[in-house]
């Protein structure tokens, strides 16, 4: 993809699977990441999967060398990721990666800093993005999260609402 469709708008592919029994609402998170996508102006085919607490402890201790689980995790499709294979299918071009958002501990999380579920999640879909799209808030000074601010107050009306 990596390329302007219609009227010089930015192609996405956004594809939500939900493997919980957390009511997400796959149609909003679709609709949310692509905005976020085309903010950035990156164009390209991006996974969003929703999974279990122990299937998130169990890709942060394979991926990462981390026990527990955590909330957010991103897999890019560069060749430098080379432990995480892009779709079959997909051209390296086109496949920005993967983000796996563990809905268990958002919502612990939500609760836990007396926020809205849904707006955690909205925070881990864009944060799990600018991953993908280049940020990296462990090396870059408070630019990424500056960022996720900001789209946020952006989309949060119009796309982010209600996710689960």
């Amino acid at each position: 993809m990596n390329q302007n469709g219609v009227d010089g708008q930015v192609v996405n592919h956004v594809e939500v699977s939900n493997l919980t029994a957390f009511p997400i609402r796959a149609e909003r998170v679709q609709r949310l990441a692509e905005a976020v996508l085309t903010q950035e102006g990156v164009a390209g085919l991006v996974s969003i999967a929703f999974v279990q607490t122990e299937e998130m402890a169990r890709l942060n201790r394979d991926y990462r060398g981390v026990e527990g689980a955590t909330d957010v995790l991103s897999f890019g499709g560069s060749a430098e990721d080379e432990a995480w294979p892009n779709p079959e299918g997909s051209e390296e071009e086109d496949y920005l990666g993967d983000v796996v958002i563990a809905p268990g501990v958002a919502v612990q999380n939500a609760a836990a800093d007396e926020i809205p579920p849904s707006l955690e999640l909205a925070t881990l879909v864009t944060h799990g993005l600018l991953h993908l799209v280049g940020y990296d808030h462990e090396t870059d000074g408070g630019e990424m999260l500056a960022r996720q601010e900001a789209l946020l107050s952006r989309l949060w009306e119009d796309s982010a609402k209600d996710l689960i």
